[in-house]
């Protein structure tokens, strides 16, 4: 899992940012991203677990976006297969999900996108 924009990247890597960054949502953002690496090889395996949903996109979107919701958390990210190719209609294959590149994580109504680490 990685993400696009650099803040988002350091913040999600750091606990101590996470709390900084949505103090009453990082629970849920920790757990949604461990969740995430933990699945393996591919998404299957997180919607068996019952704790993340797929948000479903309008039938006419053909894009390699995925929307995923744990709580009141949701996470928009490029879905990518094991070669690092891109996941057309990712919502359709989740088994063909291996990676995903981050672009935006909300958490109570905030976005990480542009945000930096401070300190």
């Amino acid at each position: 899992m990685t993400a696009m924009d650099t803040g988002l990247a350091q913040i999600i890597t750091s606990s101590v940012a996470l709390a900084q960054t949505w103090p009453g949502a990082s629970d849920q953002v920790m757990m949604l991203i461990h969740v995430l690496r933990m699945a393996a090889p591919s998404l299957v395996e997180v919607f068996q677990l019952g704790l993340v949903t797929m948000i479903i996109p309008l039938p006419e979107r053909i894009s390699s976006e995925i929307t995923l919701k744990f709580g009141s958390v949701v996470m928009t990210a490029n879905a990518k297969g094991q070669e690092g190719e891109s996941i057309l209609q990712p919502h359709l294959q989740p088994a063909a999900v291996w990676r995903l590149e981050i672009t935006d994580l909300v958490a109570g109504g905030r976005s990480g996108l542009g945000l930096r680490m401070v300190g």
